[in-house]
């Protein structure tokens, strides 16, 4: 399955439809897109910057915090498969005609579906305090050249 990346302003967009399964799929895609962007912070920050780096995580936690929502969105993936291999069961199913079948996969994709939610969920918690942690941004930037005033040669 291709992933798709969406914008916060499609996300609103999907919410205004009132559609579930448009709000649940726009959900999971906003959701990759925050790891994503927080991966790419992360990565930055060890790459560019270690000594900030070193501080951002010892003191802060945020790499761990970064990680932890890589796997949440492991899980989201992961149901991904499980809801496809389900809707194959519903088929067969249906072509059986078992009801008693029919109602229980019923159950078990509301169940993926409840944990992709809670997914999305603390994946966006981890989005928020990864970027209050680090400033209000995960922005990429170069560090400023800071020009000091302290000559060596004048001393």
């Amino acid at each position: 399955m291709p992933r798709k990346a969406i914008s916060p302003a499609a996300y609103l967009e999907a919410w205004r439809s009132e559609d579930y399964t448009v709000i649940h799929e726009a959900a999971k895609a906003e959701a990759s897109r925050q790891v994503n962007e927080m991966v790419k912070w992360m990565e930055w920050q060890i790459s560019f910057d270690p000594d900030r780096m070193k501080k951002i995580h010892l003191q802060q936690g945020n790499f761990d915090l970064v990680r932890k929502a890589r796997n949440y969105r492991s899980t989201i993936y992961n149901r991904n498969k499980a809801i496809a291999a389900a809707e194959y069961e519903i088929i067969r199913a249906n072509t059986m005609g078992d009801a008693k079948e029919l109602a229980s996969i019923g159950e078990k994709l509301a169940g993926y579906e409840d944990d992709q939610y809670v997914a999305v969920r603390r994946i966006l918690k981890i989005y928020l305090r990864v970027k209050y942690l680090a400033g209000g941004s995960l922005e990429l930037r170069e560090p400023e050249d800071v020009e000091y005033e302290y000559d060596p040669e004048d001393a």
